[in-house]
């Protein structure tokens, strides 16, 4: 058994999918969210830099329109994907760019700049053992289902919500499987580990932190370079 674990652990190869193609219509900037200035780099590169130090990820797809290739750090093994009309298009087309030896790939959001490497490994270490796994933070508030009139219907018990985060790691043979099934039965997804789902795998949460926060509006791009100055 452990020398079976040792082998399963040796022969991990883990890519990284880095998606980069949004264009921000959200933040009303000409310029898309994840190229935004944070300090003396661009918002993207904050999140980037910690998985480039994890030793276990070998490779990484950058997922990106072609003009933004430049921006992208050259020193680390990587090769660049198209952006799809979907977050899945988009995991799809830097699956089709990955190395064949990869095993699992661990899929971030560009517009997420404040993770850190304890975070990832923590992830890929209990990740590696399952069919899927992603971080996600417990719902603080109280949350009810309202109806198209505007009244509530139920509240749901908050104790057994989590809101999603990335990274979020997937076997690729999942990955793949899930894709073709949601493209079968024409279903779009809006989290990754959902393909691990399609494809009859489990997901495993790993509690995430709530500093690795997703800037979508104007609001959440003020609170970033608040973030970033504090740390500073």
């Amino acid at each position: 058994m452990v020398f079976s674990r040792l082998f399963s652990l040796s022969a991990m190869y883990i890519t990284l999918i880095f998606l980069c193609g949004g264009v921000g219509s959200r933040m009303q900037s000409s310029l898309p969210k994840q190229y935004l200035p944070l300090g003396e780099h661009p918002l993207f590169l904050h999140g980037l830099t910690p998985f480039l130090q994890e030793k276990r990820i070998l490779h990484a797809v950058f997922v990106t329109h072609p003009e933004k290739k430049p921006l992208f750090p050259q020193h680390f093994p990587h090769s660049f994907a198209l952006p799809g009309a979907r977050r899945q298009d988009s995991v799809c087309s830097a699956i089709a760019k990955m190395p064949a030896p990869t095993t699992h790939i661990l899929v971030h959001d560009g517009a997420r700049p404040f993770i850190d490497l304890a975070t990832i490994a923590r992830l890929i270490d209990i990740g590696s053992n399952e069919d899927a796994a992603a971080l996600a933070m417990p719902v603080a508030s109280t949350i009810r289902q309202v109806g198209p009139d505007h009244f509530t219907e139920a509240l749901i018990e908050r104790s057994t919500l989590w809101e999603m985060q990335t990274p979020q790691m997937l076997r690729v043979d999942m990955a793949r499987l899930g894709a073709t099934r949601a493209e079968e039965k024409k279903i779009t997804v809006t989290d990754d580990v959902a393909l691990a789902e399609l494809a009859g795998g489990r997901v495993r949460i790993v509690t995430g932190s709530d500093r690795n926060i997703k800037i979508t509006t104007k609001a959440d791009y003020l609170f970033a370079q608040y973030l970033h100055e504090k740390a500073v």
